[in-house]
């Protein structure tokens, strides 16, 4: 099963046998632009109450009104092109500017680090292998079981001890193959390391796993590892400085 947007704004399900993925590419400015207006109107309101709320209280209203939906489903988008998920991203760079009442371009992934939150595309990902380790471990549906199978080690070999999944053949599954589930899981999950693929429990899983993708995909790097706070200093000082050197020009022409 795969994701589609209906006018309606309404996630509806389709087969893979009736999804027509030229159509989806042909037709890529339209699929996820409704989708994205309703999310940029709901996180318009938000500036009108923003002089009224807390940094905290903001945070919560962007997080019931945006990012709930951003995560509403999204483990079907997995697999989907870089062109498809953009657009999600871009109101979640939004949502946390407005949280900290930062400018339009201002950096973003210090805002990511501050707020704990993932990106869309490792919300995607966290989704996905949440999905896997209930179909390898349970509890999950038959159905979401049948398509993971644990890798099958012939005799007692340190292999058998690394919690892998079996890949799939691709040449069963058709010309958009890479974009299943099926097919995703495993090899999403063979790429963690080993002290998240064996887990314990759920919750166990649940955290190693957030904390392996938050390294992954915002860590520190040279000039963009400050802390939101230090950006929110930073862009207050550069404010103040050119609003002095305004005043500092008026004064030249007294």
């Amino acid at each position: 099963m795969l994701l589609s947007l209906s006018p309606d704004l309404n996630f509806s399900w389709i087969t893979e046998e009736r999804l027509d993925w030229t159509e989806l590419e042909n037709n890529k400015p339209a699929n996820g632009r409704l989708f994205t207006e309703a999310l940029f109107w709901d996180l318009g309101i938000v500036p009108v109450l923003r002089p009224f709320l807390s940094q905290g209280a903001t945070q919560l209203l962007v997080q019931s009104l945006v990012i709930s939906r951003l995560d509403y489903c999204n483990s079907l988008l997995a697999g989907f092109p870089p062109w498809a998920i953009r657009p999600l991203q871009l109101v979640q760079n939004a949502a946390a500017r407005l949280i900290f009442s930062l400018p339009k371009f201002t950096h973003v992934t210090p805002l990511l680090r501050s707020l704990h939150w993932l990106p869309v595309v490792a919300r995607i990902g966290f989704k996905t292998l949440m999905l896997a380790y209930k179909a390898k471990n349970g509890p999950a549906p038959p159905y979401l079981m049948a398509m993971v199978k644990s890798r099958a080690v012939p005799r007692a070999l340190r292999a058998s001890s690394t919690a892998r999944l079996e890949p799939p053949s691709l040449r069963t599954h058709g010309r958009q193959a890479s974009r299943l589930f099926s097919v995703l899981a495993p090899r999403w999950w063979n790429e963690l390391p080993l002290g998240v693929r064996t887990a314990e429990s759920l919750a166990v899983f649940k955290r190693r796993l957030k904390t392996h993708l938050f390294i992954m995909h915002l860590r520190m790097s040279t000039g963009l590892g400050l802390p939101a706070e230090a950006v929110v200093r930073r862009n207050n000082a550069l404010e103040k400085g050119k609003n002095k050197g305004k005043e500092e020009g008026e004064g030249d022409y007294e």
